[in-house]
């Protein structure tokens, strides 16, 4: 893409400036190249583009460009592993545009029944920050602490709650910030309280009285809460960088590569991923100094102290190769059949070797993964940037990410790594660690830390059994840990679970075969959870009161000595029995949501807001209090539609353009937004609804005027009183079970 970039520039394509780039050759001249020429001349009638997530920025362009002037003339083919789904909104359209939508979506869970990746599952390992690193904490969080009691008795909340006070519209526009206002106008000083209400008064600064507003940013910059104009009182962008590559995770690697070593023995083939080179830290590779900074030479060191004696390591870099002195010789004979040159510089304090290669990285890589393969070298640090991505040794069967990076995408790809299937080992299977800081738990700390919020939003990304259960799904919650934040107690409690789980191989092996079943092609559901305080006992109760007077009318009447009474008390017993089959229809959450779902996915039929079959598909989990619903036997859209329109019915309400109002107000509901463009489909949404809620009606609340209205349904509203808010995941059912 890099290269079509320039062709189409018509310029010359310079050699990389990231020593980490793999592709790292000579510069190209396309000056006098005409690509689009060419193309036509071939004959050229299909375009793939793989590894097609790249395509978001300025090599999206260039390609849009040409296919363009191609003018239609070609079929275009893209593919990826990795679909750039937390991409900015300008960016996901970018790669839609030339790759279209998605036509067929494979998951990890589909290719490993099919044998094409191997088991594998995830593993976090955890670790407290250092000791100078925990003193950097402690000093901003006892800053930030003094100036949220400074901001408490400044006075300065009142004036700024009293001028949204009562304002319907404000409170509608940014309900959650103001309850925070209010809530600590009235004395509540909780650092997430505080948090919430500053966040809606800097983002809504025209809504305020400059005079208060001026006073509480000189308070807040003084307290170095303020970054940027962003209030900052739980964390700031150095803290969260301090946890994210924190050298506490230098002793979690130690620890990890002991107990993988201890079972693997020969067959341990480990990938350790960090994000930067540390080539100053050279002369500690060897000593009893303390490492202080994570990057891939500390990790090496790491690494060294705890397998090095009985376990072959190297470093693979853009810039810097180390390998041990023993595996020199085997290193240059496999360049020399290569072609490629290379020499050796011994370090100074240790049997290990810097060793340089001629020519690009694709040279040094080439050689380290042969070396790697045959088992030469069975323990492998290196930069996600060279290695992370596009990088091939099926051998790996630990891979530890002592990465920084968060994003989907490159996790994935840095996760891909280890799942890959080796011929030469047939049954492999593959344990993948995270490794996370907390943050030291302290005077109330309520939030685990920036490191933590990562591994949640990785793992919203990986499909993959349950630790305990053969049940596979996506999300942090299928790793079973305590509540967060935890303390050091309960720190090495877990990690000793890790690490006794990621022992036992077999039985992670044979979660996946339970899991899948016999299906080669299991069924992946976009799921909604939603919590059980979304149930609504109200329509089940109306139901059974209902069955239970027409029962007893029915027996007062049929007592009286008439044949036409008794005939007509007939009807109150048909009555009693349909009001009791109601009752049982939705008289538990999991047959309540069933129903719910079941009416829903009839007027997205009648709306033709689906376009394939379906059927409802519901689970009470109830060890997580939820219930999980879906539609299966559907298309890809349809199933996300589904589960996206299902989360709104049975969320709080919060800037919907519709609501279904039944006489309860308490049983308020937004109208989902594939039903609330059309006034008609709105209707049609509240004609559905009336079978489970009773009579009701649909109202616009997005004008002006209607302001009111959203604000008593918001404040009516049981969903938002229990502040329920569905959530939405991914689960794999085998076809035969569904």
């Amino acid at each position: 893409y890099q290269a079509l970039h320039a062709a189409m520039q018509k310029m010359t394509l310079k050699a990389s400036d990231d020593p980490e780039c793999a592709d790292n050759e000579s510069a190209q001249d396309f000056t006098d190249f005409d690509l689009l020429q060419t193309v036509r001349q071939c004959g050229i009638g299909t375009v793939c583009l793989d590894e097609a997530h790249h395509l978001r920025r300025e090599w999206q362009k260039a390609l849009e460009q040409f296919l363009q002037q191609l003018g239609g003339s070609v079929q275009v083919i893209a593919l990826t592993a990795t679909p750039p789904y937390d991409s900015t909104g300008g960016e996901w359209d970018n790669y839609i545009r030339v790759c279209g939508e998605v036509d067929e979506e494979i998951f990890v869970p589909q290719l490993v029944a099919q044998k094409t990746l191997c088991p594998h599952q995830d593993y976090v390992y955890f670790n407290m920050p250092t000791e100078s690193e925990a003193q950097i904490l402690f000093a901003r969080r006892a800053r930030a602490r003094q100036t949220a009691e400074q901001i408490a008795s400044s006075g300065l909340l009142k004036p700024l709650a009293d001028a949204v006070r009562g304002d319907e519209t404000f409170a509608c526009r940014c309900p959650d910030g103001t309850q925070a206002l209010l809530d600590a106008a009235d004395g509540a000083v909780a650092m997430k309280t505080l948090q919430a209400a500053l966040a809606c008064v800097f983002e809504n600064p025209e809504c305020f009285p400059p005079q208060p507003l001026e006073a509480m940013r000189e308070l807040l910059s003084r307290g170095g809460v303020l970054e940027k104009g962003q209030v900052c009182l739980l964390s700031t962008d150095k803290t969260d960088k301090l946890l994210l590559s924190s050298a506490g995770k230098l002793d979690s690697i130690r620890s990890i590569l002991s107990a993988e070593s201890a079972v693997l023995g020969e067959e341990m083939r480990a990938l350790i991923l960090t994000d930067y080179i540390r080539r100053e830290q050279l002369g500690l590779i060897g000593t009893d100094a303390p490492l202080t900074v994570m990057g891939a030479v500390p990790a090496f060191e790491a690494a060294r102290r705890a397998v090095g004696r009985h376990v072959p390591l190297a470093l693979l870099s853009g810039t810097l190769v180390i390998l041990p002195n023993e595996t020199l010789d085997a290193a240059k004979q496999c360049a020399e059949q290569k072609g490629i040159d290379c020499t050796a510089v011994p370090l100074a304090h240790a049997p290990y070797s810097e060793v340089r290669f001629a020519g690009s990285n694709k040279n040094k890589v080439s050689v380290l993964t042969e070396l790697f393969q045959k088992g030469t070298i069975r323990a492998l640090v290196g930069t996600a940037s060279l290695l992370g991505e596009g990088w091939d040794a099926p051998c790996i069967n630990t891979l530890i990410l002592a990465s920084s990076v968060g994003s989907f995408m490159l996790t994935n790809q840095m996760r891909g790594r280890a799942i890959r299937i080796d011929k030469a080992q047939p049954d492999k299977a593959s344990n993948i660690w995270h490794l996370v800081t907390l943050e030291p738990v302290q005077d109330g700390q309520e939030e685990p830390g920036a490191d933590f919020e990562v591994l949640q939003r990785r793992f919203e990304g990986f499909l993959a059994p349950d630790h305990t259960a053969a049940w596979i799904e996506n999300g942090v919650e299928r790793l079973h840990l305590p509540a967060m934040p935890m303390d050091e107690r309960q720190m090495r409690q877990i990690n000793g679970q890790m690490l006794s789980r990621a022992q036992d191989r077999p039985t992670m092996v044979s979660l996946w075969k339970r899991a899948l079943g016999k299906d080669p092609a299991p069924q992946v559901l976009d799921v909604c959870e939603i919590p059980q305080a979304a149930f609504s006992a109200a329509p089940a109760r109306k139901n059974l009161i209902g069955a239970v007077l027409s029962a007893l009318l029915y027996v007062g009447l049929f007592a009286v000595p008439s044949t036409v009474v008794r005939i007509l008390a007939t009807g109150l017993l048909i009555a009693a029995a349909v009001f009791f089959a109601r009752w049982r229809s939705i008289c538990t959450p999991e047959k309540y949501f069933r129903k719910a779902g079941t009416l829903l996915l009839d007027v997205l039929r009648a709306r033709k807001a689906l376009h394939s079959a379906g059927e409802v598909y519901v689970r009470a989990m109830p060890d997580r209090g939820s219930v999980y619903a879906a539609v299966r036997d559907a298309s890809v859209q349809d199933k996300m539609l589904f589960s996206k329109a299902m989360g709104t019915m049975f969320s709080a309400i919060a800037q919907p353009r519709y609501v279904f109002l039944p006489p309860d107000e308490k049983q308020a509901r937004a109208v989902p937004a594939v039903l609330d463009r059309k006034k008609e489909d709105a209707l049609a949404f509240a004609d559905g609804m009336k079978r489970l809620f009773g009579k009701g009606s649909c109202i616009y609340v997005r004008g002006q005027k209607e302001q009111r209205t959203l604000y008593v349904c918001r404040k009516a509203s049981a969903l938002n009183k229990a502040q329920c808010n569905a959530r939405y995941k991914k689960i794999v059912v085998p076809s035969a079970q569904t």
